[in-house]
């Protein structure tokens, strides 16, 4: 997307505002799926051993992540999305001759992106 607003300087704050609705479509997917996918992959491991005689009902509740932001490879997601998007941002702003509408909303749709990243209740 960058090289794409290199290219087309006119049409950076829009190349951003399509990047950064990719992101937050992303970060809402991996909110969604991604802490579930890690515990329900600890949970099996643990029934296929023979380690608990849980049920999953029981057992999610008891090994939630034990902070806001949850483990370091979820934090380091974290900055990879917000990163990633914040640097677009940046693309936009040194290609744009003035703010646009699009880069405006655009950092709007970064904000977003932060509070939902941040401020998961599924973790």
């Amino acid at each position: 997307m960058a090289g794409l607003a290199i290219l087309r300087p006119e049409q950076a704050g829009f190349v951003s505002l399509i990047f950064q609705i990719a992101t937050l479509a992303s970060a809402l997917q991996w909110c969604h799926h991604g802490i579930r996918t890690r515990q329900i992959k600890q949970f099996l491991t643990l029934t296929a051993s023979g380690e608990t005689g849980l049920l999953w009902e029981d057992w999610l509740p008891a090994n939630r992540p034990p902070s806001l932001l949850g483990s370091r490879w979820m934090i380091s997601t974290k900055g990879v999305f917000l990163g990633l998007a914040m640097a677009m941002l940046g693309v936009d702003l040194i290609l744009a001759t003035a703010a646009s509408f699009c880069g405006r909303l655009a950092a709007v749709l970064w904000l977003a992106t932060a509070g939902f990243l941040l401020t998961n209740p599924k973790e």
